[in-house]
């Protein structure tokens, strides 16, 4: 079970697995699954890290603004991501990138990932 974020919960979030094969230790099986579903969540709900200036100095909590990238071709696109420490995946097979997710402008920390469409 977690909660988030820690001062003011806005998101309770729990997982079950039922009959987990192999290590089956609670942390080991649920907490990818609930690391992944977070992630995957807490931007939606606009529910960003804030970090004080000790957390700061850890390599990949560091704040990137998401550039602008519709318009650009998909290896202008990867590689400037990649010069922001930033992750992607990318649907479709086109050259040219139509749509990104976050929107451009937005906060996110280093090694989060960029959603892209190409088309």
């Amino acid at each position: 079970m977690a909660f988030a974020p820690a001062e003011h919960p806005q998101l309770v979030a729990l997982v079950l697995i039922d009959e987990p094969s192999g290590a089956y230790y609670g942390g080991q099986v649920t907490g990818p699954v609930m690391q992944v579903l977070l992630e995957n969540v807490l931007p939606y709900l606009g529910i960003r890290p804030v970090y004080n200036e000790i957390e700061l100095a850890v390599p990949g909590t560091a704040p990137v603004t998401v550039p602008p990238l519709r318009g650009m071709e998909r290896a202008e696109a990867q590689r400037l991501l990649r010069e922001l420490h930033l992750g992607f995946d990318i649907v479709g097979d086109g050259h040219t990138i139509i749509d990104q997710f976050p929107i451009p402008g937005e906060l996110v920390n280093q090694g989060e990932r960029i959603l892209l469409r190409a088309q």
